[in-house]
């Protein structure tokens, strides 16, 4: 998704970047890597870990799930309804 702001959306991302890019990065940086890293222990450690260890790996993809959604769910939420946040006529963007 952050690809696509980037490319398909370049204009907008210019816009508002400064408020709508920390919800994102936290989401690709936390949530993101932390689902996709205990997803390849899933997969990967079927028959390498107990079955303790690979029920705590499926909670903790379930939570990097749960975090993925609430970050993408929070940028979404701001795009719909932009509260705390006034155009700077100054540098035609976004503030708080």
């Amino acid at each position: 998704m952050e690809f696509q702001f980037g490319t398909n959306w370049s204009y907008y991302s210019h816009y508002v970047g400064d408020i709508f890019g920390a919800p994102l990065a936290i989401e690709g940086l936390m949530a993101f890597f932390l689902e996709s890293t205990f997803v390849g222990l899933f997969f990967f450690g079927w028959d390498r870990l107990s079955k303790v260890q690979h029920m705590c790996v499926t909670w903790l993809v379930a939570l990097g799930s749960n975090l993925s959604a609430l970050w993408i769910l929070v940028a979404n939420g701001w795009m719909q309804n932009p509260i705390a946040a006034d155009f700077n006529f100054e540098t035609m963007r976004m503030k708080w």
